[in-house]
């Protein structure tokens, strides 16, 4: 039997930990969903993490082959089985986990275990998710930890959940769009990367997700159309393109043909584009040399697709099938957008007054 923690290069600066365990005659890798950045001073406390997961995984095999109660596994570190968890996660997906276990550090501490998990200390953790975020995001990390906690329950560790009934309400907001008018700026200045703006212009024609888009391949393009695999629902979606969003996929076709333009598109992917952090970076110098206030986000060109076709006559059904969403009430959000934006334009109409309308 052997367990031994191995690297697999991902790209250039990217590479991922797995472990590599030969048991029983078979041999099986397990993802541990951490990344190695080329340079990241990160890398070496990423090692160690991935050390002591794989001396932890060693003992749990030698324990069930030799038929010995492993030590009480409450005390298990809760951001040690996070790590283990998020292995068979995507990147994007794990990346949520992470962040939210960062605030779970600043508040506990890094040695935090699941015995020390009571509803106290849980809803501890909700008024300081409250305190320091936007009510949102808390939502949202306190879904993340409170996923780890069933997953905890699911593997054994615990039996009940001390987090039971404590929520953190989620605050309704409408969600933030382009206007057709702030498209045309965007498009019209000069961007710190063509690929990131082709790819962002994509997106607001499409409503395609971040992860959709830097996962297209040339293989996905059929004729006016695209035939892919949605990376969150798991379904399978065939969506027509609009001329400008095929001017984009010739123009990223002409980069493949022409290696005077970048060397890294010999790859099968449409959109070879930088590190995430990267691209936000980018998106915000374009937003200020555009003179846009609002921030730029690939979310918000889903919802920029999604409310302008709303805007231009589409109907909720068909808006719901182009973004691939499972149900029309997902969708029925762009809807209260499209009302808003109505409401908006009445009260910007000159106002009549009384006197005028006596004399007719």
């Amino acid at each position: 039997m052997a367990v031994n923690l191995r690297k697999r290069k991902l790209s250039k600066k990217k590479t991922q930990l797995f472990l590599d365990i030969t048991h029983n005659g078979k041999r099986i890798r397990e993802s541990l969903g951490i990344i190695l950045i080329e340079g990241h001073p990160e890398n070496k406390k990423k090692l160690r993490l991935g050390e002591a997961i794989r001396s932890k995984r060693e003992l749990e095999i030698y324990a069930n082959k030799y038929q010995i109660e492993p030590e009480d596994r409450q005390g298990t570190n809760i951001f040690l089985f996070t790590n283990e968890v998020c292995g068979t996660k995507s990147e994007i997906h794990a990346n949520s986990f992470f962040n939210a276990m960062r605030y779970l550090e600043r508040f506990a501490g890094s040695k935090l275990t699941f015995d020390q998990l009571t509803p106290l200390v849980c809803e501890g953790f909700k008024q300081h998710l409250i305190k320091n975020l936007h009510p949102n995001t808390a939502n949202s990390y306190f879904a993340r930890f409170t996923s780890i906690i069933r997953s905890a329950i699911k593997e054994g560790i615990i039996t009940k959940n001390p987090a039971l009934g404590i929520t953190i309400r989620k605050q309704e907001s409408l969600p933030k769009y382009l206007t057709l008018e702030e498209i045309q700026k965007l498009v019209e200045t000069s961007c710190g990367s063509e690929i990131v703006k082709d790819a962002f212009l994509f997106s607001c024609l499409t409503g395609l997700r971040y992860e959709d888009v830097v996962s297209l391949k040339w293989e996905n393009v059929r004729g006016f159309a695209l035939e892919f695999t949605q990376k969150k629902t798991k379904s399978s979606e065939r969506l027509p393109l609009a001329p400008e969003a095929i001017e984009i996929i010739e123009r990223q076709r002409y980069a493949v043909k022409n290696p005077k333009v970048t060397i890294e598109h010999t790859l099968d992917t449409i959109f070879i584009l930088p590190a995430r952090q990267t691209i936000d970076k980018v998106l915000r110098s374009w937003a200020k040399r555009a003179g846009l206030i609002k921030p730029l986000s690939f979310h918000k060109a889903r919802h920029t697709f999604a409310t302008l076709a709303l805007s231009s006559g589409v109907d909720l059904y068909t808006v719901s099938k182009l973004l691939g969403n499972k149900s029309v009430v997902t969708t029925s959000v762009y809807a209260k957008v499209v009302d808003e934006t109505k409401k908006e334009a009445i009260a910007k109409l000159p106002r009549i007054e009384k006197t005028q309308l006596h004399k007719q």
